[in-house]
C-alpha cells in the first residue's frame, strides 16, 4: 500500500501537467467581459522544448514611444501604466512594453521565446480598443498582428500572443501595444497592469 501512495504522489505533477495542456490557448484572448487566463498558458505540446521560465514585468514598466497621437496623460503607477486618450475617434498611440532579455543560461543553454503575454484593462467596456500589436526583437519586426474586430475588456485580461516559432530574445524583446479610442466625446483609459514573455530550452 506504501508503494502504491508514493506512485501516486509521484503521478501528480504529470497528470497537473496534462490537464494544463488541455487548454491550446495560442489565439488571444477572446474580447469581452470574461476575466483573464493565467499567464502561464498556453503550454506546450512537449515536442521541442522540455523547460520553460516566465518573465513577468509591472505594467509600470511600460511607456509612451516617441510618436503619439492625442494622448491626455500617460503617468506610472504603483504596477500599473495608465494611458488617457482625448476624445475623439483619430485619438490613438503606441504603448511600448520593454522585455528583459539575455543571451544564453548556464552550460551553454540558449533560450527561446514563442509566447508574449499582456495583462490589461479598458476602462468603459469598448470605448478604447486595442487594434494591432507589434513585436520587435532588436531592430527586429517578428511579428505585425491586426485585430478586427479590435478587442476590450473592463476587467482585467489576459492577452496571449503567439509569436509563430521560437526567437532568440539577446537583442531586447518588446510588446508594443496600439490602442485608439472609439469615444468621439469622452477621452478613456487602458491600463497596462503588466506583462510577460516565457522563454524555452
Amino acid at each position: 500500500m506504501l508503494g502504491a501512495l508514493i506512485l501516486m504522489l509521484l503521478a501528480m505533477p504529470a497528470m497537473a501537467e496534462i490537464t494544463q495542456g488541455d487548454y491550446s490557448g495560442t489565439a488571444p484572448v477572446a474580447r469581452g467581459e470574461s476575466g483573464g487566463v493565467d499567464m502561464q498558458t498556453p503550454v506546450l505540446d512537449g515536442s521541442a522544448f522540455t523547460n520553460y521560465d516566465t518573465i513577468f514585468v509591472p505594467g509600470c514598466a511600460a511607456n509612451i514611444e516617441s510618436e503619439q497621437w492625442g494622448v491626455y496623460s500617460a503617468m506610472p503607477s504603483v504596477g500599473v501604466y495608465p494611458v488617457t486618450l482625448n476624445a475623439g475617434t483619430s485619438s490613438h498611440a503606441w504603448i511600448d512594453c520593454p522585455v528583459p532579455s539575455y543571451e544564453s543560461k548556464t552550460g551553454g543553454i540558449r533560450p527561446k521565446v514563442r509566447y508574449v503575454g499582456l495583462y490589461y484593462q479598458t476602462l468603459y467596456g469598448n470605448t478604447v480598443v486595442i487594434d494591432r500589436v507589434e513585436v520587435r526583437n532588436g531592430n527586429e519586426r517578428i511579428l505585425d498582428k491586426f485585430y478586427n474586430p479590435p478587442i476590450y475588456s473592463s476587467t482585467y485580461t489576459v492577452l496571449i500572443i503567439d509569436l509563430g516559432g521560437w526567437y532568440s530574445f539577446n537583442r531586447g524583446l518588446s510588446l508594443c501595444v496600439h490602442a485608439k479610442n472609439t469615444n468621439p466625446n469622452y477621452a478613456n483609459t487602458i491600463n497596462i497592469g503588466g506583462y510577460a514573455a516565457r522563454f524555452e530550452w
